[in-house]
């Protein structure tokens, strides 16, 4: 099977394949010290790098043209995909290990810093920053953002370093919800319980930091070292005036590696004057039983990791290639959407063109796609969820080629700013639908079964040949009738304007109330709170209706909105208004869009976006709901 991110036949890891897989190994078991386990999970890690190399190599796919937020996430290399991969395979077997009881607190401690930079690098050096210097160190938040702000002359406002602050310990406490405690510090800070004395755990500290820095950026130690420390700015010695001929991506993962790697980020906190990493170390203490003794201490003896067998290379290598041919077999008939880990969203019908939604949460970091069917589970894509520098989920679209003719479409919505709930979050459309190159080979496989004697084989491909030439022959032809189609749309276009007008008129009368409906929308963000993807409203349109009312829900003191209605599955835009009031209605401030139901066709899916001006006089959109229009008879 083919999908859009060409999973078939990519390298396992590229060039250098096996300095990878024993770098691979060497991280697994410092994370794990268990070599049958750590094998593990570099083998799962691994299988999904195939699908994830493809994807990084493609990441158009993925990426919204027409997003204006910023986009900081690093789209890694092969080795850093596979590094962060081991992070998180890696959770499933501390988790096990953990209700057992059986680990100590330099595995703690090891799982603790991992999950921290797992969190952070998944997202932006801006978390990555936040994340170290104000949770695993106790520096302050005027601290952070001096240091944040040299290295690269963006200035984000104190509240988001705060607000990501308390998220990101939200996610730490949710991965280890009875081991860690908080406690108040100077000025009321929330901060976790912390070992004392600290000096005891630096040396492991600055080990897992070593080890967790990016793979990528691996010779920026030596860069920095030949640096100026009296130079004004430290962004243009990294990166030049121009930054021509270096990517954003490899940028954003030289900023991560400033914040991470504790040589590198000694070099920057003395540059400027702050106490150095050691001094400000804030490990949190672990709530473990010490029945068994010794768990409170920092060390023991340094884990030693022996290098990978040929037999566990030739293991690994194996279960890759008989993974790769169950996709390339195919024959699944579901899906399942898994966020983290977690199962978000399913199909159980590749052939159901409904749309569904889900929840993804501020801190998610890997979807996976997964077929299943006859007895048979296998990985088909992945994504790396993308970040804005400090605002949470950015939008994005996908269409993943499921084989057969058939896709899959998503789309990755950003919450709400002013949303309580599922803040910097986003929620997940998807639906199928069989393409037009699909349903020619459905046609060809039925005639199949009558073009089996040579003569019938010869006189179809002569026909397909006699279709070409008469395709050639009608191309000129086409091109003209495009361009009167064009002229009658726009003909069209003004003529729909023209009865939309009349229609408002009419309304605003108080005519005619029969040829007009209204429906009130609930907003995508407020309808994820409940946890369970839910699907759009249906709006019904009688027969005799012209016009249909759509409520748009709206707060705040905003006094001008523009709403655009658009197809779910083409995004084709088909009506736009702007300058639209908040009214009361029902006790609640909606703005109305007016839709003739000529516009709109039955059994169809629909997005409208809301559009309101904000304190720099840009558009932003607020909210978006989803509808499906069904026309009654």
């Amino acid at each position: 099977m083919a999908s859009a991110f060409s999973i078939q036949d990519i390298p396992v890891i590229g060039k250098n394949a096996d300095d990878l897989m024993e770098k691979g190994f060497q991280l697994a078991y410092f994370i794990f010290p268990n070599r049958a386990i750590a094998v593990q999970i570099l083998r799962n890690a691994m299988s999904k790098l195939k699908v994830q190399c493809s994807r990084e190599q493609k990441r158009t796919y993925w990426r919204d043209k027409n997003l204006k937020r910023k986009i900081t996430r690093t789209v890694r290399s092969d080795g850093d995909a596979l590094q962060w991969l081991i992070y998180c395979e890696s959770a499933h077997y501390e988790k096990r290990q953990e209700l057992t009881g059986s680990q100590t607190a330099r595995d703690m401690a090891v799982r603790y810093i991992k999950h921290l930079v797992q969190l952070t690098t998944a997202m932006s050096s801006f978390y990555v920053n936040v994340g170290l210097q104000r949770i695993l160190r106790n520096y302050s938040t005027a601290e952070a953002q001096r240091t944040y702000e040299c290295l690269t002359e963006h200035y984000p406002g104190t509240e988001e370093y705060r607000r990501i602050k308390g998220v990101l310990m939200k996610q730490l406490e949710a991965r280890f919800p009875t081991l860690l405690k908080t406690c108040r510090a100077n000025h009321g800070e929330v901060r976790f319980e912390a070992f004392e004395p600290q000096d005891e755990w630096a040396d492991l500290v600055n080990d897992c930091l070593v080890l967790f820095t990016p793979w990528s950026t691996d010779q920026t130690c030596a860069r920095v070292a030949h640096l100026d420390p009296d130079a004004h700015s430290l962004r243009v010695q990294l990166f030049g005036h121009d930054r021509q001929g270096v990517h954003t991506d490899a940028i954003e993962a030289t900023r991560c590696h400033m914040f991470i790697d504790p040589l590198c980020y000694g070099w920057l906190s003395a540059r400027l004057g702050l106490d150095s990493p050691r001094e400000r170390l804030a490990l949190p203490r672990f709530d473990l039983n010490l029945g068994t003794g010794g768990k409170d201490q920092p060390g023991g003896p340094q884990v030693k990791i022996s290098r990978l067998t040929q037999e566990e290379r030739r293991e690994i290598l194996d279960q890759l290639a008989q993974e790769e041919l169950q996709r390339q077999q195919g024959g699944a008939t579901s899906l399942a959407v898994v966020v983290d880990g977690t199962e978000c969203a399913r199909v159980d019908h590749l052939n159901d063109v409904s749309t569904r939604s889900c929840p993804i949460h501020e801190g998610s970091k890997l979807i996976e796609i997964w077929m299943e069917g006859e007895n048979k589970r296998f990985l088909l894509a992945t994504h790396w969820i993308k970040y804005t520098e400090w605002n949470g989920i950015a939008e994005a679209a996908a269409v993943v080629s499921l084989g057969n003719g058939r896709e899959l479409l998503l789309k990755l919505a950003p919450s709400n700013r002013q949303a309580i709930e599922n803040a910097g979050g986003a929620s997940l459309l998807l639906a199928c639908r069989v393409t037009r190159l699909g349903a020619w080979m459905a046609s060809l496989q039925y005639l199949k079964r009558f073009l089996k004697p040579p003569k019938l084989v010869l006189a179809f491909v002569s026909l397909i040949a006699l279709a070409g030439v008469l395709a050639t022959v009608k191309y000129r032809w086409e091109a003209v009738r495009q361009h009167t189609a064009a002229e009658n749309l726009t003909t069209q276009l003004a003529r729909e304007k023209a009865e939309r007008a009349s229609l408002q008129q009419r309304l605003d009368n108080k005519q005619d109330s029969a040829s007009v409906v209204a429906y009130r929308l609930t907003p995508e963000d407020l309808s994820i709170r409940g946890g369970e993807g839910l699907k759009e409203p249906v709006v019904s349109v009688p027969s005799g209706a012209a016009l249909v009312i759509l409520e748009l829900p709206v707060n705040g003191p905003t006094t001008s909105y523009r709403a655009v209605l658009k197809s779910f599955l083409e995004n084709q835009e088909l009506l736009s208004e702007s300058s639209l009031h908040p009214q009361l209605r029902n006790g609640s401030m909606v703005v109305t869009l007016a839709v003739p139901s000529s516009l709109v066709q039955d059994r169809k899916h629909y997005v409208v976006d809301l559009y309101s001006t904000n304190a720099a006089g840009e558009l932003e959109r607020i909210r978006f709901f989803t509808l499906y229009v069904l026309k009654l008879q």
